[in-house]
């Protein structure tokens, strides 16, 4: 999905509630409030939230609304973290801003990064250029700042930045995956982002047989994190977030990384978290957060590769199915095509040898009445050869041409119709009348529904009933329901027998050998209302008429 990232700070102004610049501050603050609960020092927490969801707002709304608020937040709390004198917030402030800053820049905007996570390349990119390089930059930078204002011994600067760094990565990596995979599609639904973009339903897909398994394992892992610590069995609970990876893709493999993050991280350590000091150098540790955190990327990197995979089979077999559709399309179109140039040739020769007949009989003779017979039928030929024309144009423009939505008024076109049709046979014949047709305007193709309205309405003049004492009649009405509009073309005539009812859209389809016609009208009717995405349907009695009906989906006005 190719999306263009390019909008302007006017746009976002307007697509965004005026609360979302005031929400960061109190959001930011609330997280920090929350992340001292976790202190294991005086400088660390266990887990540091504001950063997290710096990473989440800043591509949700945008670096204009977010990073004043981090820098803010970050300046107010400083107390929260023994930052004194006072004056030296501002500055402690900055490593903080600067982490959600580069996240955004080098993952967002330098890479072109899709923070919602949609394939295996984005996931990668957020890895490297949203936490991992930003990380490091600014908790290198915090350190710095430590050493240069005595707030960090020199000796234990090496092993606390590891320790602190683990720390960091599990906690951003943990929980900004998640929210930016679940949440942004949510967020976009209720018009909650800086820039919309169209999102797949990311909701795990879990087969109804496997429901009770999931939740099985699930328990297996709520009871498992009260008796198997994570100091010594953390790989043990690798294993079972990378089974729901390889087993139900990314999506399951997230929820499964946060829900052990919870579980057998954050609340085992909590009972503890008096014993866990930021100056402890313990390798163990060291370990456990590395091996950790190796698994949980692993872990993500093998779910979305599985949905990558998937995606990329569904779309094969899409592909296939549908090159056996055009292919099957493709014979069809061959066969038609064979019948029609078998058919046109017929068609077309057949008028211009009895024209030509026609021409050598009338040099026989010298009577004038024989003449005028033999120039009635020879105009008789040139029209059903020109009307034969026609059609074929007809088919063309149909096969060929795209279809141009226009404004049609109905009844200025129904009017047009029946002036071009007055000069067929029998048409003084026939009353039309189209007083009921209550549509006015519609948006369509206009050339498509001449066509249409076109054949039927000769259809209907040319299989009249020849009787005196039968008055031919033709009734064109419409009806509208919701967006769809109905065109009903009654009449009175002779009616299609049941038998052959079935088979009167086929191309070149005569009812009998001594059919009129070419049999490429309703086949063109047919043809044309499937391409402007409309259908015809019709009702006949035999010896009694018939109603064809052109179903429309239209504007109507």
């Amino acid at each position: 999905m190719k999306t263009d990232n390019k909008v302007s700070q006017s746009q976002l102004r307007n697509i965004l509630p005026w609360w979302t610049w005031v929400a960061p501050l109190i959001i930011f603050f609330a997280a920090s409030y929350l992340s001292s609960i976790y202190r294991i020092s005086s400088t660390a927490a266990l887990i540091y939230l504001p950063t997290a969801i710096g990473i989440i707002l800043v591509n949700w709304w945008g670096p204009v609304r977010v990073l004043p608020m981090v820098y803010i937040n970050a300046v107010i709390c400083g107390y929260l973290w023994g930052v004194d004198p006072w004056y030296f917030r501002p500055l402690f402030a900055l490593p903080e801003t600067s982490f959600v800053f580069l996240s955004w820049y080098l993952f967002s905007v330098k890479n072109h990064g899709k923070y919602w996570i949609p394939d295996t390349h984005n996931l990668n990119l957020f890895l490297l250029w949203g936490i991992i390089i930003p990380l490091f930059i600014s908790f290198l930078f915090l350190k710095v700042l430590f050493y240069l204002t005595f707030h960090f011994p020199i000796v234990m600067f090496s092993s606390t930045a590891v320790l602190g760094w683990l720390r960091e990565f599990m906690c951003n990596f943990g929980l900004t995956l998640p929210i930016l995979y679940f949440l942004t599609p949510v967020m976009g639904r209720h018009g909650l982002l800086a820039i919309h973009f169209d999102f797949n339903d990311y909701s795990p897909k879990i087969p109804g047989k496997d429901r009770l398994l999931v939740i099985a394992i699930y328990f297996l892992i709520f009871m498992m994190s009260f008796f198997v610590g994570l100091d010594q069995y953390w790989f043990v609970y690798g294993v079972f977030s990378l089974w729901f990876a390889l087993r139900f893709g990314f999506g399951m493999a997230v929820l499964t990384n946060s829900f052990i993050f919870i579980l057998a991280y954050i609340i085992p350590v909590v009972r503890e978290i008096e014993a866990m000091g930021e100056y402890t150098i313990d390798p163990v540790l060291i370990n456990i957060y590395l091996g950790t955190s190796l698994l949980y990327v692993f872990s993500a990197i093998t779910g979305r590769v599985i949905d990558d995979i998937n995606f990329a089979r569904e779309q094969i077999t899409d592909q296939v199915i549908r090159l056996e559709r055009a292919n099957s399309e493709l014979k069809t179109t061959n066969k038609e095509l064979d019948h029609f140039v078998y058919s046109v040739s017929h068609d077309l020769t057949a008028p211009l040898k009895s024209i030509k007949g026609l021409v050598n009989l009338s040099t026989l003779t010298r009577d004038q009445a024989e003449h005028r017979t033999y120039f009635n039928k020879i105009e008789d030929s040139v029209r059903k050869l020109e009307q034969f024309i026609v059609e074929v144009l007809d088919f063309s423009h149909v096969k060929r041409v795209e279809a141009n939505y226009q404004r049609i008024d109905m009844q200025e076109l129904i009017a047009d119709i029946i002036e071009d049709v007055r000069y067929m046979d029998g048409f003084d014949a026939v009353e039309i009348d189209f007083s009921s047709l209550t549509v006015g305007e519609i948006i369509n193709d206009k050339t498509s529904v001449r066509v249409i309205l076109a054949n039927l309405i000769g259809n209907a003049i040319a299989y009249r009933k020849k009787n005196e004492s039968h008055p031919a009649k033709i009734t064109i009405t419409s009806r509208k329901k919701g967006s769809e509009v109905s065109i009903m073309v009654s009449d009175n005539g002779e009616g299609i027998k049941p038998e052959i009812l079935k088979r009167i859209f086929e191309m070149f389809y005569r009812g009998t050998t001594s059919s009129k016609g070419s049999g490429l009208g309703l086949y063109i009717a047919s043809e044309a209302a499937q391409k402007i995405k409309g259908k015809i349907t019709v009702e006949s009695e035999f010896g009694m008429g018939s109603v064809f009906t052109l179903h429309l989906r239209t504007v109507h006005k």
